[in-house]
């Protein structure tokens, strides 16, 4: 019986999904949350790309790289590059990829 009743918390923990994004202030229950990311010069650029992933009860979709970003926005020379994340109770979460340039 104590065998059946672990199996059924280990499954309980591995396939209950949560949607949590990368954020500088942490976990928790909302979050909408804009912060630098690993390109930064003192120009931001005349064009604008974005890029979203989306998370809405542990399944995610999307392409939030810079690369996706910079299609979007027709950037060939990155300048900056932004990130966005957004978190609702744990249950639906965006992050954003946002990219300036020229």
């Amino acid at each position: 019986m104590l065998k059946y009743l672990s199996l059924i918390a280990l499954s309980a923990l591995l396939f209950t999904g949560c949607a949590i994004v990368p954020s500088p202030v942490g976990i928790s229950l909302y979050g909408d949350v804009t912060y630098p990311g690993g390109i930064t010069t003192e120009q931001s650029g005349d064009k604008v790309g974005r890029a979203m992933c989306k998370s809405i009860l542990g399944i995610g979709s999307g392409d939030c790289s810079i690369e996706a970003a910079k299609k979007a926005g027709g950037i060939t020379t990155v300048n900056t590059v932004d990130h966005k994340a957004t978190t609702i109770l744990f249950l639906y979460s965006t992050y954003e990829t946002i990219v300036t340039g020229k």
